[in-house]
């Protein structure tokens, strides 16, 4: 996460008029760790990232977008497999999978 979006969550918590403590309580996050990341001393994880657009009612891409978060290549196009193959690993073709006994 950056740092760059710390005004993301104040700019929304005001607009739909939640005090800290209110934030907070909703969230389960510390009124401390709020008010840090609000004010840039502190990144927040992706849990807290996750559960602040939750309790403000906006999407995450919506964060994602604020602070221009594009994925790494790496993460949108798949590995060659050392054979020219692209992907991850295949099922082989004589694998059968056996039922779970109760």
């Amino acid at each position: 996460m950056s740092l760059a979006g710390y005004e993301f969550f104040r700019t929304n918590r005001e607009a739909r008029g939640y005090t800290l403590r209110e934030l907070a309580e909703n969230t389960g996050i510390s009124f401390k760790c709020i008010h840090d990341i609000e004010v840039g001393r502190k990144e927040p994880s992706f849990t807290k990232v996750i559960a602040l657009c939750d309790a403000l009612g906006v999407s995450i891409h919506s964060y994602l977008k604020y602070i221009n978060y594009s994925a790494p290549k790496s993460v949108l196009k798949p590995k060659k497999a050392k054979n020219g193959a692209r992907g991850g690993t295949r099922t082989p073709t004589h694998f059968h999978p056996q039922p779970v006994a109760a």
